[in-house]
């Protein structure tokens, strides 16, 4: 289950130069020459075990029932979680960030 904290959210007007916002050059060349606003939303995603589990196993990576190291990864991820779960319950913190602004006709403003 995906939260949204309304606690702490920031809002900034990032202008034109890439040291206005880190990390921010392409979306300045997407939105420029109108600017846009970027706000911050800190989230987090609650897992009991069998959540956790499922969403280990969704991962490409992982090695699936019957490959090398999938029995033993099952029973660290089972003793991590033993060892952090606080009610049953684990959390993965995550923030979302979002940019609005306006957007150009097409050919002008926009990347590529």
């Amino acid at each position: 289950m995906a939260t949204r904290s309304s606690r702490s959210s920031r809002t900034g007007r990032c202008a034109r130069r890439a040291s206005a916002c880190s990390a921010a050059t392409p979306i300045i060349a997407f939105f420029d020459p109108t600017g846009f606003t970027r706000a911050r939303f800190d989230n987090h995603q609650a897992f009991d075990l069998a959540g956790l589990t499922g969403r280990l196993l969704s991962s490409s990576y992982a090695p699936q029932a019957g490959q090398p190291g999938h029995a033993a990864m099952l029973t660290e991820l089972a003793e991590i979680f033993a060892r952090h779960q606080e009610d049953r319950s684990i959390a993965f913190p995550y923030d979302t960030t979002v940019s609005v602004g306006l957007l150009l006709p097409e050919g002008a403003g926009h990347l590529g």
